[in-house]
């Protein structure tokens, strides 16, 4: 459960204790983050002085200082807040940041070509409950697109062999989980929950062999051992779970997508609406067999538990949800197999997350023109955006919270003295997140509080606290 002590009095004290062997940019970061929480979406020209912006674009271009050393203090915040929790998911995924026509030095080595645009892999930690609320990030990496990648060399005619052993783009997935694993070490009880672009023969046997809990949903429709799972030969995944008896069904809220285009190899293109779909569950166990090709080093055979869910009379011009999921989670219980759906669905945490990052922040208007400065500013932005995401996660979902877990109580004093911010008696942290959206300039008509009406609340709030904190004194 959440407490108040999980709660930063403001993000910048996620920032305290960054250590770039300098003191005078350990005191810089603190002034630069206090500046872009005020105005997270604000241009850098729009929230700094002609000084602060000469001395911000110094530190991020700055060789000493590396997002790792950025993101430090925030990675130990969120391993504070895991502690709090008995399981914890570990969200991994990918988005891409396009900075528009503008070619830039994205690239991090000589002799290519210039790009506009490049990728950042996340881990994020989410609560294990159902509140599914974003505890922090864990690590993130940034990449650019390789010409030379392994699956282009394959394409081109070169031997499995030759390229088995090359570095890949797929190896963010795995590299992300040891480095996890490493740093909360026994702190947590971690569950990596991955989509499909995650769909790896190799990254499956190396999260087995770790002995790491897992979720990931199928890309593949991947062969079967037949003599293990008890199948014919020519059997695949889908087509065995699909012949196994429906254990329940389960009514899910779907949120609305647009049509999606780009590198994903498992990219499902076709927009939706949002819709609630009731999905017919099955679960079972099984045994893949090793694709071919695939180093024979690797296990012969991998035994997981999978969990289908697919949509029951989607409409007519919707794609009907299919999830298989494969997962080291137990499924002898409904309660069990339900459990793994939902974890699932948490997964979508992080494509908000991504929404805080874009739209809350406003990362990819800013106009830094090298892959350095970009991503030292990512590594700043990646806090204050999960205090947005956090501030809104709460105002959605916060009904079995009181108001004491996520705010002061000098916090709930300064709304409480503001005419248009009233809070029941006994508020709860959905009522008190509502107060501050209110706040910020929040129409109740608008449905529920965005990014910025949110931020710009709750900074109104700490400036009234500290008008309180100083009349007491």
């Amino acid at each position: 459960m959440t407490t108040e002590s999980e709660t930063p009095k403001t993000i910048a004290a996620e920032f305290v204790g960054a250590d770039f062997g300098d003191r005078r940019l350990s005191r810089r970061l603190q002034t630069i983050s206090e500046e872009l929480e005020a105005k997270p979406n604000e241009p850098f020209p729009e929230v700094m002085t002609a000084g602060e912006l000469e001395a911000f674009y110094r530190f991020v271009g700055n060789e000493r200082v590396t997002p790792e050393a950025i993101l430090a203090p925030h990675v130990d915040a969120t391993i504070r807040r895991m502690r709090c929790h008995e399981t914890v998911l570990i969200v991994h995924d990918t988005t891409e940041f396009s900075f528009g026509g503008l070619r830039r030095n994205l690239n991090q080595g000589k002799g290519r070509r210039r790009h506009s645009k490049f990728k950042g892999h996340f881990s994020l930690a989410v609560s294990g409950d159902d509140q599914r609320i974003p505890l922090g990030v864990l690590k993130f990496s940034s990449f650019t697109r390789d010409e030379n990648t392994p699956t282009k060399l394959r394409r081109q005619g070169k031997a499995y062999a030759e390229v088995a052993k090359m570095a890949s783009q797929q190896d963010r997935w795995g590299d992300s989980i040891r480095a996890v694993e490493s740093r909360v070490g026994q702190a947590s009880s971690l569950l990596h929950v991955m989509d499909s672009e995650a769909d790896d023969y190799r990254l499956f046997a190396q999260l087995q062999e770790d002995e790491h809990r897992f979720l990931v949903r199928l890309c593949y429709d991947r062969r079967l051992d037949n003599r293990s799972t008890d199948t014919v030969d020519v059997q695949k995944t889908k087509q065995f779970v699909l012949a196994q008896p429906e254990l329940c069904q389960r009514e899910v809220k779907i949120s609305a997508r647009k049509r999606e285009v780009g590198e994903n190899r498992c990219t499902r293109s076709r927009s939706r609406t949002r819709r609630t779909a009731t999905l017919s569950i099955r679960a079972t166990a099984a045994v893949f067999r090793r694709p071919h090709p695939v180093e024979k080093t690797l296990p012969e055979t991998l035994s997981v538990n999978i969990v289908s869910a697919t949509e029951i009379d989607a409409p007519d011009n919707c794609q009907p949800v299919e999830w298989v999921l494969i997962t080291t989670e137990p499924i002898a219980t409904e309660d069990q197999v339900l459990a793994v759906i939902d974890r699932y669905r948490s997964r979508w945490v992080i494509e908000e997350y991504f929404k805080a990052l874009s739209t809350g922040c406003a990362y990819e208007k800013r106009l830094l023109t090298n892959f350095h400065s970009l991503t030292n500013a990512l590594a700043i932005f990646a806090p204050i955006a999960y205090g947005l995401l956090r501030l809104r996660s709460v105002a959605r979902t916060g009904k079995d919270l009181a108001a004491s877990q996520v705010l002061t109580p000098t916090q709930l004093k300064a709304l409480r003295s503001q005419p248009r911010c009233k809070l029941p008696p006994k508020p709860s942290a959905h009522d008190a997140m509502l107060a501050v959206a209110r706040l910020g300039g929040h129409l109740r008509s608008n449905g529920d509080p965005g990014w910025l009406v949110l931020a710009r609340g709750f900074l109104k709030m700490l400036e009234i606290e500290n008008v309180i904190r100083y009349l007491s004194k």
